[in-house]
C-alpha cells in the first residue's frame, strides 16, 4: 500500500470513529468508558512492572559494571539456559506424566545442574583477574 493511501484510510477511520462515538446515548457512556479506563489500567499495570523488570536488570549491571570493572553479559545467557533447560525438563516430565509439583522440583533441580556445569570455575584467582 501507498503512503498516500494509508493516511487516507487513517483520516477516514478517525471520521468514522467520531462519528460513531458522538452518536453514543449518554446513558451508554458511562460502561463503555468505564471497560475503556479498566482495559488501560491494565495496560498501565503490564507497563509499570515491565519499567519495574528492566530497572532491576539494569541495576544488576550497573552492580556488575561497579564490583568487577567489566560488563557481564555471559552471566544471563548461562541463565537464560539454565531457564530453557527448566521449561524443557518440565515439559518432558508432565508429557511422562509426573505430578506438577514434583516436575518443578526435578525441573529446578535439572537446571541448577546445568548452570553449574556451564559456569563452572574459570581457575582463575582473584589476582589473575
Amino acid at each position: 500500500m501507498s503512503l498516500i493511501s494509508e493516511i487516507t484510510i487513517f483520516v477516514l477511520a478517525v471520521f468514522v470513529g467520531f462519528e460513531v462515538i458522538s452518536k453514543v446515548p449518554t446513558m451508554l457512556h458511562t460502561p463503555l468508558m468505564s471497560g475503556t479506563n479498566a482495559i488501560h489500567g491494565i495496560v498501565l499495570i503490564g507497563g509499570l512492572l515491565s519499567g519495574v523488570l528492566y530497572s532491576l536488570v539494569a541495576l544488576g549491571f550497573v552492580l556488575i559494571f561497579k564490583a568487577s570493572g567489566v560488563f557481564n553479559f555471559a552471566q544471563g545467557a548461562m541463565v537464560l539456559l539454565a531457564g530453557l533447560a527448566l521449561v524443557r525438563s518440565l515439559d518432558f516430565l508432565l508429557a511422562k506424566g509426573f505430578p506438577f509439583w514434583a516436575a518443578i522440583a526435578i525441573g529446578i533441580g535439572f537446571a541448577a545442574v546445568i548452570m553449574a556445569i556451564t559456569h563452572g570455575d574459570s581457575g582463575a584467582t582473584d589476582e589473575e583477574l
